[in-house]
């Protein structure tokens, strides 16, 4: 939903079979990456990954992506699922003039922080794509199905449903 006030993305899904279904989702948006961007979220976890980006161990949130403490989108390569996402990010884009604040249900205790690497901004920009970054609010962490241990994973029996909301809102400002 649109509105004067910014806008509302609605999940939800429901098992309409008769066994138990693993689930998991999450919403996966672009912002625009200048050289000023910055993003702040409360988490409390960290993924490390493998070559091909599957978790491999939990871990405290390393200094260099601490987004606890403001972190400037320009200066980070990365692909990682935080874990404990207290369910508000703040974007703020000085050369636009705007914070964006991201607001999400608890069910999305994960947040997917995407910053590609040179090589690959470089080539989607010849492919006419600007350069960005993807903060997704999700509800488990990458490949969670074969994961062990609090990976946010959701079983929905048959008949249940899941739903959760994800808010963004801009307003005018230079700083977080």
């Amino acid at each position: 939903v649109l509105s004067e006030n910014g806008l509302a993305v609605a999940l939800s899904a429901e098992n309409l079979g008769e066994r138990a279904m693993p689930f998991g989702c999450g919403l996966h948006p672009y912002f625009p990456r200048t050289s000023g961007s910055r993003l702040t979220a409360q988490v409390s976890g960290f993924w490390e990954t493998d070559a091909e980006v599957l978790p491999t161990r939990h871990v405290g949130v390393p200094t260099a992506f601490d987004l606890n403490q403001s972190l400037a989108m320009q200066e980070v390569v990365i692909d990682n699922v935080f874990t404990g996402f207290g369910g508000m990010a703040e974007i703020a884009s000085p050369e636009q003039g705007a914070i964006l604040t991201l607001s999400a249900d608890p069910v999305f205790a994960q947040l997917v922080l995407y910053v590609p690497d040179q090589v690959t901004q470089v080539a989607e920009m010849a492919a006419g794509i600007p350069p960005y970054f993807c903060a997704e609010p999700v509800s488990n962490i990458t490949d969670a199905f074969n994961q062990t241990g609090e990976t946010g994973m959701i079983t929905l029996a048959p008949g249940e449903r899941f739903s959760g909301e994800i808010r963004f809102n801009a307003r005018e400002g230079r700083e977080s």
